[in-house]
């Protein structure tokens, strides 16, 4: 739950989400306004490379601080089994 005093008594208006990419964040998402529409496709991976993102929330006064980072390494579906 999330109390007035952490907002300023003001709704969350939108989200911010970036990823971290050779040193600067650039954004993925921006200012959305649905928390859900911050699933995203996101082309040019490679797997076993780590990616880190970060989110921030803004309401009437401005945004927020980022949340912690999280990273994550894309898979791949397993090879052609050779016999049974």
């Amino acid at each position: 739950m999330i109390y007035d005093y952490q907002t300023g008594g003001s709704a969350i208006t939108s989200y911010n989400l970036e990823r971290y990419n050779s040193g600067t964040w650039d954004e993925v998402v921006g200012q959305t306004t649905d928390y859900l529409l911050l699933s995203k496709s996101i082309d040019s991976v490679s797997v076993g490379t780590s990616y880190t993102f970060r989110i921030r929330a803004k309401n009437l006064f401005g945004y927020g601080p980022y949340s912690d980072t999280a990273t994550l390494s894309p898979v791949d579906v397993p090879d052609k089994m050779a016999t049974l």
